[in-house]
Order: structure tokens, then C-alpha cells, then sequence
């Protein structure tokens, strides 16, 4: 079974809408997020998509897991066991504050 620490895929000192590169989880048995933020408010979302050919306007919200919505400082962690879809990434929208917003994400492979 292998791991891999992915790193910080979002890292910001001032917090702004921000789409991550999207991950091929195709060998993944599963991933983790952990998000830590400051001061702000607004929402953190996990899509998915299955095929390539409909980037970038086929991104649906991930049923899988979800964030709960972003008020003030504070930390998230998200495990997404048997990571069925293809394709993954992090969508945050920033409706205010200047707190910062670092996101790590970690795989592991089957």
C-alpha cells in the first residue's frame, strides 16, 4: 500500500476565490484534506469529474464528503474513502475577511 503527502494545494496568506489543479485519483483507494484558516468566511468545495473532454465547464460538487461552511478561524479535516471519480479539486469562494487559507491534501493508494 503506498502513500502520498500531496502537500499544500492551496496556501494563502491573504484568503481569495481560489480553483486548485485538478488530481487523477484513479489509483487512489482513498485521500484526506485538512484545511486550516484565519479570520475569514466563505465556502470550501470538493468536485469531481469523470472526464476529461467535458473540462473545465463539467464540475459537479462531490457527494462524497463536504466541507461545512467557513465563519472565522478554525480547522476542517476531510477523508474521502474509495475515491470513486476520476478527477478531483478544491474550489474556495471567499465572501470576506483577510485571514489566511492553507490546504494540505494526502493520498493513499490501493
Amino acid at each position: 500500500m503506498g502513500y502520498q503527502s500531496n502537500g499544500a494545494i492551496i496556501d494563502q496568506a491573504q484568503a481569495a476565490t481560489f480553483t486548485t489543479l485538478a488530481w487523477d485519483a484513479a489509483e487512489f483507494t482513498g485521500f484526506s484534506i485538512h484545511a486550516v484558516y484565519g479570520a475569514i468566511t466563505g465556502t470550501l468545495i470538493l468536485q469531481a469529474n469523470n472526464d476529461p473532454a467535458f473540462w473545465p465547464n463539467d464540475w459537479v460538487t462531490s457527494a462524497a464528503a463536504s466541507f461545512a461552511a467557513i465563519a472565522g478561524a478554525g480547522r476542517q479535516f476531510l477523508e474521502v474513502t474509495g475515491a470513486h471519480a476520476r478527477h478531483y479539486r478544491l474550489v474556495y469562494t471567499h465572501s470576506s475577511g483577510t485571514g489566511s487559507l492553507r490546504v494540505v491534501f494526502y493520498s493513499k493508494n490501493g
